[in-house]
């Protein structure tokens, strides 16, 4: 039994203030005829353009957006290009809203990019655009369609677009994202983006629609990952339930329950209340096992021989939503998978200036808002992890300021930032807690 249903496609739309994103988006739902009347309504009401249909207030959510015309959340918008199904993430542009693009990021498996042309003999990229691609490449996104857009307000000009093809190449493949395509666009008139334009003769690549087409999604993890979120009473037995984030669970399989190490086999499963024989992640089941074991909300259930690592010290990459101070004098809690423990950060090894992309060493106890960190963390309880690169679910955790509750950052476990020239591999060390 599959649960992944149809396949679906991530993309992260990102890019700098007025580079056009969420022009391009309304205009991909639009030429594709994907609007439903109300939101054709919606786009069309006057903002300073006499009632004329505007793309970019198809993705504007927020009172505040429809008002100010500008993207402050994240905005989700669902299409379907050639039968295949496509989920538009418009992160901000607005730096003191940057935090949001990680979520934009977390899933994606294509980053689609927009660069101003009108901007081609300046820093193109400028600083917040580096900063969401750095972002998009800390989450392992490895595919950039790149759309330069307002070619319709340099006359079309190959120079131009050469131009800044370059530049986008050069910093891509440094941030370790080598799958790129390129693509000159008029989002606000459609050119390129749907349909293919005559105002382009020196480009014969796809157009963003085409592109979205051919993006290849992530591999889902191979080994078993079933995260418990809830024990259930069933037939005088127990049931353990929970969403698998990697790999296949069946019956009669061999297991292990981790943090406790105690291992079992698979006596029944169950998918949509039916029992079945399998089932594949991202498939949402309930499994019985054949010995009675204390197995709880936030325990994990794995492969016998294919398990996650135990681990009570671990190195992280850190991704700031606000202003931290007294990093390593706070207390903390660790929210991995379903399992909540306290923590607090043992080193802080660098950190990573997202406007040069340069790592350098922490002189003081604080850090500004959207900052990139790579630390050392100590857990009060063990957890069963995995590198972020090869289980973005059991690799990944959120980092939470106990006296308050305030989420402060994402962590992703084991992750060094190739693209730095940082040592690749996972450090992870199981002990005795230290808290």
């Amino acid at each position: 039994m599959r649960g992944g249903g149809v396949e679906v496609v991530h993309c992260a739309a990102v890019g700098s203030v007025d580079d056009g994103k969420s022009t391009l988006i309304g205009r991909l739902l639009y030429d594709s005829g994907q609007l439903a009347k109300d939101q054709l309504a919606d786009a069309s009401r006057e903002r300073g353009r006499s009632g004329r249909f505007d793309p970019a207030r198809v993705t504007d959510g927020l009172r505040a957006e429809r008002e100010q015309g500008i993207t402050i959340d994240v905005g989700y918008r669902y299409a379907s290009f050639c039968g295949r199904r496509v989920i538009i993430a418009d992160c901000p542009g607005h730096v003191q809203y940057t935090s949001n693009t990680a979520t934009g990021a977390s899933r994606a498996d294509v980053v689609l990019a927009l660069f101003d042309a009108t901007r081609w003999s300046t820093d193109l990229l400028t600083n917040q655009t580096k900063c969401h691609l750095a972002i998009a490449s800390l989450f392992g996104v490895g595919t950039l369609i790149a759309c330069v857009n307002k070619m319709d307000l340099v006359g079309w000009s190959e120079e131009v677009f050469q131009s800044i093809a370059g530049q986008v190449r050069a910093v891509a493949g440094r941030l370790g994202i080598n799958n790129i395509t390129i693509i000159p666009v008029s989002a606000l008139h459609g050119d390129n983006v749907v349909k293919r334009s005559e105002l382009s003769p020196f480009y014969r690549g796809p157009t963003v629609a085409e592109a979205l087409v051919r993006v290849q999604t992530r591999t889902l993890p191979s080994g078993t990952r079933l995260p418990v979120q809830l024990a259930l009473r069933v037939r005088g037995g127990r049931q353990y339930a929970g969403m698998l984030a990697g790999g296949r669970v069946h019956t009669g399989q061999e297991v292990v329950v981790l943090p406790s190490a105690r291992t079992t086999r698979v006596r029944s499963l169950f998918y949509l209340g039916r029992e079945v024989e399998e089932a594949i992640a991202p498939a949402s089941v309930a499994v019985e096992l054949e010995h009675d074991l204390d197995v709880g909300r936030g325990d994990l259930i794995a492969a016998v021989h294919d398990s996650p690592e135990v681990a009570t010290d671990l190195s992280a990459t850190l991704f700031f939503f606000s202003g931290c101070e007294d990093l390593t004098a706070r207390k903390y809690l660790v929210k991995h998978t379903s399992r909540i423990t306290a923590a607090k950060i043992s080193s802080l090894d660098s950190i990573i200036d997202p406007s040069d992309l340069s790592a350098a060493p922490i002189s003081a106890d604080s850090i500004p808002a959207n900052s990139i960190v790579r630390a050392r963390m100590e857990l009060a309880t063990p957890l069963a992890v995995d590198n972020y690169a090869s289980n973005p679910t059991t690799g990944s955790f959120i980092l939470i300021d106990s006296s308050s509750n305030a989420i402060l950052a994402a962590g992703l476990v084991g992750l060094s930032l190739e693209f730095l020239g940082q040592d690749k591999n996972v450090a992870l060390h199981a002990g005795p807690p230290r808290l």
